[in-house]
C-alpha cells in the first residue's frame, strides 16, 4: 500500500511521547491517504486498525474520527494465544516481545517491561502471563477517554440486549445496517503454570491499582479494575473446569518427557556407535583401494605377459620357416648321399669305419631327438597355456565386471549394516587371492631344479660329441692310409677327392647355414623356457583365481546363513540394529586380524619374489655360458668336418636329424589332439563356473530383498516410535 511503512505495525505502536504524544508524519499522510481514497470511491472511511489501541488519543486528536474500542475477555485471548502457539503457530504469541520492544515511549509500560524481563517466550511462563496481562488492562484503560464506542465482544455472544445495542450504535455510525448475529465465543486452552496463585494475584491487585492511579477519569479506573476482575474470575472458572485434566496432561508432559530424553540418549549412543563404523568401513574402503591397485598391477603384467606370448608366437613361426628350409637341404643332401655312396662301397674298411661313427652319431640323433620331442612338449605346453590364460583372463574379466556391479549395489545400500559386511568380506577374498598368488610363485623351485637337470644333460651331450669327433678323425686316418696303399684307387680318388671338395665347400656353406639356424633355435628354446617360467606363474595365478572363487562363494553361502538367521532372530527394529553393531565390531577385529596375516604372508611372498629372481639370475648366467660352451663344440665341429671323409657321416646325421624331425612331427600332432581334448574340458569347467556364478547373482538378490525388509521393519519402527510420541499432539489439536 502506497505510504505504508513495516515500522507502523509493531515500532511506532506507543507514539514519541507515549500515550498521549502524537502521530509521526508518515502516519498523519498514511491515514490521509486512506481517507482520500474513501472519498474518491464514494464511500464512509472505516479504519479496522488492529495495532492501533497505543495510538486512539493521536489519532482523534489529527483527524475528526469516530473511535470503536472492541476488548475481549483477557484470559480468552490469551488462551487464544497458547492454542495458537500450541498448533504450531507463533505469530501471535511473539507480537507479545515485539509490542513490549516500543513501550520506551511510555514510562508505566517501559518499568513494566524492565520488571519482567526475565520472561520466556513461552504459554507455560508466569511473567509472560504477567505482562499480558497488565499491558492490556493498562492500554484499554488509557484508550477509554479517547473511544466514542465501548464493545466487549465476549459479552456480546451472550447478551442478546447488547448485541442489539450495539448492531444499532454500528448502523448509526456507518449509516448501513450491521448484522452481528452470527458472533460466537471460541475459548481454545490454557497451560500457564503459576508457582503462588495468592500471590500472583496480589501482584495484578497492586499493579491495577498502580495503573488506575494514571487513569484521567473514574471511569477509566473502574474500566481497569472491571477488566481485571471479569479477567480473574474467567480465569478461576478455566482452573476449575479443567484442573483434573491439567493434572493428567502435567504427568503426561512429564513422562513424555522422559521418554523423549531416553529416546535422545539412546539416539545419541547409535549416532555414536554408526559414525564408528562409518570410521571402520573408511578404513576398509582404503585397504579396498589399495587391493585394487595391486590388482590393476597385475592386469599391467598380464598384458606384458600377452604381448610377450604373441613375440613367441612369432618366433615360432620364423623357426618353422627355418626348419622348412632345413628339410629342403635335407633332401638335397640325401640326393647327394646316394652319390657318395657308390664311392664309399669301394672300401669295406671305410665303410666300417662309418658305420661304427653313424652308429655314434645314431645315439647323438636319439638324444637330440629326445630334446627335440621336449622341445615339442614344452611348445605344445605354452600353446595349450597361452589358451589356457586368454579363457582364464576372459573369466577373470567377467568376475571382475560382476564384482564391480556387486560393489556398485552394495555402495547403494551402505546404510545398511548387511551391506558394509558384504564389502569387507569381498576385501577379504582380494587379500586371500593375493595371498595365493604369493603361494604360487614358489613353484618357481620346482622348474629350476629342472633347468638345472636339463644344463646337466647338455653338458654330458657335448661330452659325447667331443669323443665321437676324436673317433671320426681316427677313422680318417685309417681311411687315408688305405686309400695311399692303391695307386688306382689314389687316382680315383684324387679325381672323386676333387669333385668331394668341391661339394664339401657347398655342404660348409650349407652346414654354416645350418649351424646358425640351430643357434637360432638354441636361443628359442631359452626364450620358450622363460615364457613357460612365467606361463606356469600364470598358471598358478589363475589356480589362486579359481581357488579364491570358490572361497568367495563358499564366504557367500556362509554370510546367507548368517543373515537368515539374524532376520529369524530379530523382534524389534531397535535390538536387531544393537545385535547388528555387535556383529559388525566383532567382524572389523577378525578383519583386522585376517588383514595383518595377509600383510604378513605378502612380506613372506615379497621374500621369495627376491630370492627366486636372484636365482633366475644365476640360472640365466649358467645358460649363457653352457651356450658358449655349446658355440665351441659347434665350432670343433665345423673343423671337422672340413675333412672330406666325415662328409658323408654329416650327410648321415642330417638324414637322422630329418627322421628326428619326422618323428616331432608326429609327436606335436598327438600333443595337438591331447591339447584340443583339454580344451574342451576346460570349456566344460568354464561352463559349470558361470553356472555357479549365475547361483551366486540369484543368492545376492535374495540378501537384497532381505536388506529391503530390513529397511521396511526400520521404517516401522520409526513409525512405532512416531505413534507413541501422538498422545501429546491429540491433546494439543483438542
Amino acid at each position: 500500500m502506497i505510504g505504508f511503512d513495516v515500522s507502523m505495525a509493531l515500532e511506532r505502536f506507543i507514539p514519541q511521547g507515549g500515550m498521549d504524544g502524537d502521530l509521526s508524519l508518515e502516519e498523519q499522510s498514511y491515514l490521509n491517504i486512506l481517507v482520500e481514497h474513501a472519498y474518491r470511491s464514494r464511500k464512509v472511511p472505516l479504519l479496522s486498525c488492529t495495532r492501533s489501541i497505543g495510538r486512539m488519543a493521536a489519532i482523534k486528536r489529527f483527524m475528526p474520527v469516530q473511535n470503536v474500542l472492541l476488548h475481549r475477555n483477557i484470559f480468552e485471548q490469551w488462551s487464544s494465544y497458547s492454542g495458537q502457539f500450541l498448533r504450531g503457530n507463533r505469530f501471535f504469541f511473539d507480537t507479545i516481545d515485539h509490542t513490549a520492544a516500543s513501550f520506551h515511549n511510555d514510562r508505566f509500560l517501559n518499568g513494566l517491561n524492565e520488571a519482567l524481563s526475565d520472561r520466556v517466550s513461552s504459554p507455560k511462563d508466569e511473567q509472560t502471563f504477567l505482562l499480558f496481562i497488565l499491558m492490556h488492562i493498562y492500554l484499554y484503560a488509557q484508550s477509554i477517554e479517547s473511544a466514542d464506542l465501548v464493545i466487549d465482544t465476549s459479552a456480546l455472544t451472550t447478551d442478546p440486549a447488547l448485541r442489539r445495542s450495539v448492531e444499532a450504535q454500528l448502523s448509526s455510525l456507518v449509516c448501513a445496517p450491521v448484522d452481528l448475529s452470527d458472533a460466537k465465543s471460541n475459548f481454545d486452552t490454557s497451560i500457564v503454570l503459576v508457582r503462588d496463585r495468592k500471590q500472583f494475584i496480589d501482584t495484578i491487585e497492586q499493579f491495577v491499582k498502580i495503573i488506575a492511579s494514571t487513569c484521567a477519569s473514574e471511569e477509566a479506573a473502574a474500566f481497569a479494575f472491571k477488566l481485571k476482575d471479569e479477567t480473574l474470575a474467567q480465569w478461576d472458572l478455566h482452573d476449575r473446569l479443567t484442573r483434573s485434566a491439567t493434572i493428567w496432561y502435567d504427568g503426561l508432559t512429564t513422562e513424555l518427557q522422559h521418554k523423549n530424553d531416553e529416546h535422545v540418549r539412546a539416539q545419541a549412543a547409535t549416532e555414536s556407535q554408526v559414525a564408528a563404523a562409518g570410521g571402520e568401513r573408511d578404513d576398509a574402503v582404503a585397504t579396498l583401494e589399495n587391493i585394487e591397485a595391486v590388482r590393476i598391477t597385475a592386469d599391467t603384467a598380464l598384458a606384458t605377459v600377452t604381448a610377450e606370448r604373441d613375440a613367441i608366437a612369432a618366433t615360432h613361426a620364423e623357426a618353422a620357416a627355418a626348419r622348412i628350409v632345413a628339410q629342403d637341404a635335407a633332401a638335397a643332401f640325401e640326393a647327394e648321399r646316394d652319390r657318395m655312396a657308390a664311392a664309399l662301397d669301394a672300401t669295406t674298411v671305410a665303410r666300417d669305419a662309418a658305420d661304427a661313427a653313424m652308429d655314434a652319431l645314431g645315439a647323438e640323433r636319439d638324444r637330440l631327438a629326445t630334446s627335440l620331442a621336449s622341445m615339442a612338449a614344452a611348445k605344445a605346453a605354452a600353446d595349450e597355456t597361452t589358451i589356457t590364460i586368454t579363457e582364464d583372463r576372459d573369466r577373470i574379466a567377467a568376475r571382475l565386471a560382476e564384482a564391480d556391479a556387486a560393489r556398485i549395489a552394495t555402495e547403494e545400500a551402505i546404510a545398511t549394516a548387511t551391506a558394509e559386511h558384504e564389502r569387507l568380506a569381498a576385501s577379504l577374498v582380494e587379500a586371500a587371492q593375493a595371498r595365493a598368488d604369493a603361494e604360487a610363485t614358489l613353484s618357481v623351485a620346482a622348474e629350476r631344479d629342472s633347468l638345472a637337470a636339463a644344463l646337466t644333460e647338455a653338458l654330458a651331450s657335448r661330452s659325447l660329441v667331443e669323443k665321437a669327433n676324436e673317433a671320426l678323425s681316427a677313422d680318417c686316418y685309417c681311411i687315408a692310409a688305405t686309400l695311399a696303399g692303391t695307386t688306382a684307387a689314389k687316382d680315383a680318388a684324387d679325381h672323386r677327392t676333387t669333385e668331394l671338395e668341391a661339394e664339401r665347400d657347398r655342404i660348409t656353406a650349407t652346414l654354416g647355414d645350418t649351424a646358425a639356424a640351430k643357434d637360432a633355435a638354441d636361443r628359442h628354446v631359452a626364450e620358450l623356457e622363460a615364457e613357460r617360467d612365467r606361463i606356469a606363474g600364470a598358471l598358478a595365478e589363475t589356480a589362486a583365481a579359481k581357488d579364491a572363487a570358490d572361497h568367495h562363494v563358499a564366504e557367500l553361502e556362509a554370510e546367507r546363513g548368517r543373515i537368515t538367521a539374524t532376520l529369524a532372530e530379530t523382534a524389534a527394529a531397535k535390538d536387531a540394529a544393537d545385535r547388528t553393531v555387535t556383529e559388525l565390531q566383532a567382524e572389523r577385529d577378525r578383519i583386522a586380524a585376517t588383514l595383518a596375516e595377509t600383510a604378513a604372508a605378502k612380506d613372506a611372498a615379497n621374500t621369495t619374489v627376491a630370492e627366486l629372481d636372484a636365482e633366475r639370475g644365476e640360472l640365466r648366467a649358467a645358460l649363457t655360458a653352457a651356450e658358449a660352451a655349446k658355440a665351441e663344440a659347434d665350432t670343433a665341429i665345423t673343423a671337422l668336418e672340413a675333412e672330406c671323409h666325415q662328409i658323408s657321416a654329416a650327410l648321415s646325421d642330417i638324414s637322422a636329424a630329418k627322421a628326428g624331425a619326422d618323428e616331432s612331427v608326429v609327436t606335436l600332432q598327438n600333443e595337438r589332439d591331447r591339447i584340443a581334448a583339454e580344451l574342451t574340458e576346460t570349456a566344460d569347467a568354464r561352463d559349470a563356473a558361470i553356472s555357479r556364478l549365475s547361483e551366486v547373482a540369484e543368492e545376492r538378490d535374495k540378501l537384497a530383498a532381505t536388506l529391503a525388509e530390513l529397511e521396511a521393519a526400520r521404517l516401522a519402527a520409526e513409525s512405532a516410535r512416531a505413534a507413541r510420541a501422538s498422545p501429546l499432539r491429540r491433546l494439543w489439536s483438542n
